[in-house]
């Protein structure tokens, strides 16, 4: 029985929080450099920035908050302007940058944002449904090229974007990450009460084969967009992939997320390692993101 007891206050006293020294907090900020951190994107048609609706705009950052990802790629912002303050809030520090198509009208804008710690651009190039962004990932030291899309709707644009996507991929050579909505299927089976397109779906898989891209399978659910009446559904969401991109990080995957205040549901992208062991201190990961943690811990 004594040892019973003491066996459980041995166990209470390594849970309880620890009293750290500066140099235990400089140390497990080394730990978690953000340079060391996965690799974690976040893609979303986001179906209007909400700049009006609060409760819109509180669920997205408490997503980000919770998701704390390294590069958002949104469509259809509905934005003619772009309002630089929402990143802010949303972001939660000034270590970003960001790139933006603003909407025709009500209809459309496309938004990549990125962690600077994490990805330096040097090069962004501008297409009716797409914004593409070249630059170097840190933590693997390599040349990487994103490309957020936004299908449009017209068999005659969505001609055009593959012709526009091509033309950028045979441009330049590199690691390459396309992800966004599509606004169309590869396969029968990824729509449900809704009419399949045959001839769409094979320029949709015309396109991946002949750039040698791989799709990154969806795991969580088998739709990405469910109307709002709840009974058309269809997967209009992909992340495509370089397989030199998959040889830099074998352990890529992708989760779709519950949906809210818009019709597509969230999807991160992650290289799933994400355990770096236990803490030697109490550190929340949130903690990071704020730009005054390295100076107040230096000054302490």
């Amino acid at each position: 029985m004594q040892r019973l007891k003491l066996e459980q206050k041995l166990q209470l006293e390594r849970r309880r929080p620890q009293k750290a020294k500066p140099t235990q907090v400089i140390a497990a900020l080394s730990a978690h450099n953000p340079s060391q951190f996965p690799m974690k994107i976040m893609t979303l048609n986001i179906r209007g920035l909400g700049l009006d609706d609060r409760f819109k705009t509180r669920w997205f950052k408490n997503l980000c908050d919770r998701e704390i990802p390294n590069l958002i790629a949104l469509q259809e912002t509905k934005c003619r302007k772009f309002p630089e303050s929402w990143i802010e809030k949303i972001w939660g520090n000034d270590n970003y940058k960001y790139a933006v198509k603003n909407s025709k009208g009500n209809s459309g804008g496309i938004l990549l944002v990125w962690d600077t710690r994490f990805f330096i651009t040097n090069r962004v190039v501008e297409r009716e449904s797409f914004i593409a962004i070249k630059g170097k990932w840190l933590d693997a030291g390599t040349e990487l090229i994103f490309i957020n899309v936004y299908g449009p709707q017209t068999d005659e644009a969505k001609k055009k974007m593959w012709s526009d996507l091509n033309e950028v991929m045979n441009y330049d050579e590199a690691m390459w990450i396309i992800l966004g909505d599509f606004n169309k299927v590869r396969f029968a089976s990824e729509r449900k009460n809704t009419v399949f397109v045959e001839n769409r779906a094979a320029m949709f898989n015309k396109f991946i084969k002949d750039n040698e891209l791989l799709e990154v399978p969806l795991g969580g659910r088998l739709y990405t967009r469910i109307s709002d009446n709840g009974r058309k559904f269809s997967k209009l969401d992909s992340i495509l992939i370089s397989g030199n991109c998959l040889q830099q990080w074998p352990n890529l995957s992708a989760s779709i997320l519950d949906k809210k205040h818009t019709d597509h549901c969230p999807i991160v992208l992650t290289d799933g390692i994400s355990d770096f062991g236990p803490k030697p201190i109490k550190f929340f990961d949130e903690w990071i993101k704020h730009k005054d943690t390295f100076d107040i811990v230096k000054r302490t």
